[in-house]
């Protein structure tokens, strides 16, 4: 069950007019925005007034030679009324009704987008300026024989190259961020879909926003450089 209030040791409050004592915490298990109370199996029902016969959820460890799936298989084709998942089965179940429901998958879409539209510009911006910056050592390039598809390869892994980099020290501040939550019980996972996601929205975000600086040096012209 979840709780909102105070849970130092020591701590009494009712529940359904029956009182309970904090006895001890636990570390690295939080609830999000509350917290968790842990208790026996007959308290439980004690506090929560279900009768004997009453489970909402049971955990079943598999004996050694038995299948997971064969069981929850059996479990679902053999026990009426009854439901059963694997771990992962329940993971991702819960996973998908927390963002469907709750609303914060929304709220994380949206956020996406927005650092998306956000990168690209800023990236677009910085990338431009450089070139505007270094727009007569292009035409320079360009009169003594570079082409246009040379110069834009060397803006295009100049992008590359930043956002490699980028890629790392955002890496290093989300194991940092990892670390920090882990103290308060928050536990956070990247798996490695998401780290190989992240890497190619990366890349394609530099390479998108290198574009318009590539199209401005294709337009210099060589004769430039020679001018005042």
């Amino acid at each position: 069950m979840t709780f909102g209030g105070n849970t130092n040791v020591g701590t009494s409050f009712e529940i359904n007019g029956k009182k309970a004592v904090i006895k001890a915490q636990t570390k690295g298990v939080r609830g999000l925005a509350v917290n968790f109370l842990y208790t026996t199996l007959d308290r439980a029902k004690y506090y929560g007034n279900f009768p004997d016969f009453y489970y909402s959820a049971i955990t079943i460890k598999v004996k050694q030679g038995y299948l997971p799936e064969k069981v929850a298989r059996n479990i679902n084709q053999y026990i009426f009324g009854v439901r059963a998942w694997q771990a992962n089965q329940l993971e991702q179940m819960t996973v998908e009704i927390v963002l469907g429901n709750t609303g914060i998958g929304v709220v994380f879409m949206l956020m996406v987008v927005f650092a998306v539209i956000s990168g690209l510009f800023i990236i677009a911006i910085s990338m431009y300026s450089t070139v505007i910056d270094r727009i007569k050592d292009y035409g320079t390039l360009k009169a003594i024989g570079a082409t246009n598809s040379y110069i834009a390869r060397l803006i295009l892994t100049q992008a590359v190259l930043y956002a490699l980099i980028g890629y790392i020290l955002a890496t290093v501040f989300l194991e940092l961020f990892k670390i920090m939550v882990a103290d308060a019980g928050i536990l956070l996972v990247f798996h490695l879909h998401f780290r190989i996601a992240l890497l190619l929205v990366t890349l394609l975000m530099a390479v998108l926003s290198s574009l318009l600086a590539v199209r401005r040096v294709v337009s210099v012209e060589p004769a430039m450089v020679f001018r005042g």
